[in-house]
């Protein structure tokens, strides 16, 4: 089988799993001024308390072992991809009119790679999120869901998910059910050492007032063990938070041993979407808005099975909404698609929760 742009042959020996951490965490440290040690150890003990977890934390390995589960879907038409998709890479942010706009929020790890990758990872994470108990679906019923929401939204052009809109009240009312108060951000520890740099880039986001209340935070788990800095603000009467993440190339350049830029700003930009006018880089630094509106979404064990399959269908709608951003990737994809035989992304996911597990088995001995 021919190794894919973005991964490593099938035919090379893998290292154990600790063995690919520790040399992933020292190509990190070589990437950034400085890791945080304390979100290492915190990503750490979340990877041992189950594969949903595990799999979030770990698309090092999931690039080593995908030449495995992909079989021929690495020769699926490459896109600019997310790379690290899974289920709770969703969340709501606010776009230049102030509408209330949902989809995926994270895009660290975007790579061009085959689009199957992205499919194939995030109905992974579905799959692991029914064992869960936090959706309700079978798995094979799933992943029909998610590619029907996928080729719909290809065949259409995509189109942004508006939470305004009336067709989208269910997705509204959930994102709303979800809200907190500013009382997470005030909690975080105080920032004893923040990079010069990065002070000043949350300086330069934030509207004018006084001096910035900085804090650490460390928040998802792939990104555990980059800086982030949360600096709060009392503007006009109320609260503002801006935060500053730590950038580096996609793992995929880890993986295959090379130099790569980083291609967040790039893939947002060319994406079929309302943009968050405050997600912006400076620097090495990945600047966004944080508010209690906005932010990401986990998924909610109370949802029924409607609500289940109706979030699976967005969910492959946004997936798409990001391909398109890819010139010419709608002819592509939907020509592969149309030549692939049933069931395909349900075998491809088993094969990948298999890999996932005995890693995580591994892992937690």
């Amino acid at each position: 089988m021919r190794p894919v742009e973005g991964s490593v042959s099938v035919e090379r020996k893998l290292p154990s799993i600790q063995a690919a951490t520790r040399d992933y965490e020292r190509w990190l440290g070589d990437c950034l001024p400085s890791v945080d040690v304390k979100g290492i150890a915190r990503k750490h003990k979340k990877m041992r308390k189950g594969p949903f977890p595990f799999l979030r934390g770990t698309f090092y390995r999931w690039m080593q072992r995908w030449p495995e589960i992909a079989e021929d879907l690495d020769q699926c038409p490459r896109v600019l991809a997310i790379g690290d998709l899974h289920a709770e890479n969703f969340g709501t942010w606010r776009d230049a009119e102030g509408r209330l706009v949902w989809g995926i929020n994270d895009f660290d790890e975007a790579y061009r790679l085959p689009y199957s990758l992205d499919l194939v990872r995030l109905a992974t994470s579905v799959r692991l999120g029914i064992g869960y108990g936090y959706l309700k679906a079978k798995p094979k019923a799933a992943c029909r869901t998610l590619l029907l929401g996928y080729r719909k939204s290809l065949a259409r052009g995509g189109e942004p998910v508006i939470l305004g809109e009336k067709r989208h009240d269910w997705m509204r009312q959930l994102a709303q059910s979800l809200w907190t108060s500013w009382d997470p951000l005030k909690q975080l520890d105080k920032a004893t050492r923040v990079p010069r740099d990065a002070g000043a880039a949350l300086n330069r986001a934030l509207p004018p007032g006084g001096p910035p209340d900085l804090r650490v935070r460390r928040a998802g788990l792939g990104s555990l063990g980059k800086p982030r800095f949360v600096a709060l603000r009392s503007s006009n009467g109320g609260d503002v938070a801006r935060e500053a993440k730590a950038m580096t190339p996609s793992v995929t350049a880890w993986t295959l041993g090379i130099k790569a830029r980083t291609l967040t700003s790039i893939v947002v930009a060319r994406a079929v979407r309302a943009p968050d006018p405050f997600y912006a880089t400076d620097g090495g630094w990945l600047l966004r808005r944080l508010a209690p509106d906005c932010g990401k979404l986990e998924l909610d064990p109370n949802a029924g099975p409607p609500q289940s399959t109706r979030l699976l269908r967005y969910m492959g709608h946004e997936t798409a909404n990001i391909h398109l951003g890819t010139r010419g990737a709608r002819e592509r994809i939907l020509a592969d698609l149309g030549h692939r035989k049933a069931g395909w992304l349900h075998r491809a996911s088993a094969r990948a929760l298999q890999c996932t597990i005995e890693d995580w088995l591994s892992w937690r001995g």
